[in-house]
C-alpha cells in the first residue's frame, strides 16, 4: 500500500463512494414519492409514513452536508472509511424500507409501515 497518498486524495475517494450511496438513497425516496403522486389512488396514504419519508430525506441530506467537513481529517484509516460506507448504507436501507417497489400484500402504507417498523427502526 502506498503510504504517500495525501489526505486530499483519500477524502476525494471517500466523498465519491459516500456520494454514490447517498445519491441512491435520495433517488429511492424521490422515486417512491413520485409513485405516490402519480397514482394516489393505488395505496392509502399514511401521514406518519410521509413524515418519516421527509425526516429520512432531511437526514440523508444532512449527512451528505456533514461529509464536506471530513476534509479536515488529516489521517484516514480504513476503519473510518468502512464505518462511513456502512453508515451511508444504513441510510439506503432505511430509504428502501420506507418506499418499497411493490406493495402487494398490503392494504396501504399504514399496514406496510406498521408491519415493517421493526426493520426500519433497527436501521
Amino acid at each position: 500500500m502506498d503510504v504517500n497518498i495525501s489526505s486530499v486524495e483519500v477524502f476525494t475517494h471517500v466523498r465519491v463512494i459516500i456520494g454514490i450511496v447517498l445519491g441512491l438513497s435520495i433517488s429511492r425516496l424521490l422515486t417512491g414519492v413520485c409513485r405516490i403522486i402519480q397514482h394516489p389512488q393505488r395505496q392509502n396514504i399514511y401521514l406518519i409514513h410521509l413524515g418519516w419519508v421527509l425526516f429520512t430525506f432531511l437526514t440523508v441530506v444532512h449527512f451528505w452536508w456533514y461529509e464536506l467537513y471530513l476534509n479536515q481529517t488529516l489521517v484516514w484509516r480504513f476503519e473510518a472509511y468502512l464505518f462511513l460506507i456502512f453508515f451511508a448504507s444504513l441510510h439506503f436501507l432505511a430509504c428502501s424500507l420506507l418506499l418499497p417497489d411493490n406493495m402487494e400484500g398490503y392494504s396501504g402504507f399504514q399496514h406496510y409501515f406498521t408491519s415493517q417498523r421493526g426493520w426500519f427502526f433497527a436501521f
